[in-house]
């Protein structure tokens, strides 16, 4: 901490720690060589969160976490496809909007930008499917 260095727990190792605990305090009277064996195979709270289902559903709520933190650079990536895709004047807008003002941004772009975006999808695909 003096170092400014902060070490944050998982919540694995929370939970280890609370087995840990409620070994010693159950086996006072187990020798220290002897407690490190015997703990890996009581650790009951640990071996319930690391089974297979448990850790799938973390690397899943990981990915969905990730999706939303980094979910403008999936609509940049959406848009410059779609001029990829459907190349023309009209997609034109989507690759000068990316390029020229969202990636030149500071910080991420406004709301009005994403509601400027929106709208011209909207206007698009209505004219597609009217038309």
């Amino acid at each position: 901490m003096e170092k400014g260095e902060i070490d944050i727990d998982t919540k694995l190792e929370r939970i280890m720690r609370l087995d840990i605990a409620d070994y010693i305090k159950a086996n006072t009277g187990v020798p220290d060589d002897d407690i490190e064996p015997l703990l890996i195979k009581e650790m009951k709270r640990t071996k319930k969160r690391t089974t297979c289902c448990e850790l799938t559903k973390d690397y899943f709520n990981v990915f969905g976490q990730l999706l939303v933190t980094y979910s403008e650079w999936l609509c940049y990536f959406c848009m410059i496809l779609s001029q990829c895709i459907n190349a023309g004047l009209v997609s034109l807008i989507y690759p000068f909007a990316v390029l020229g003002y969202a990636l030149m941004e500071e910080t991420r772009p406004s709301k009005n930008f994403w509601y400027v975006m929106l709208g011209y999808t909207e206007l698009l695909i209505f004219v597609k499917f009217v038309c």
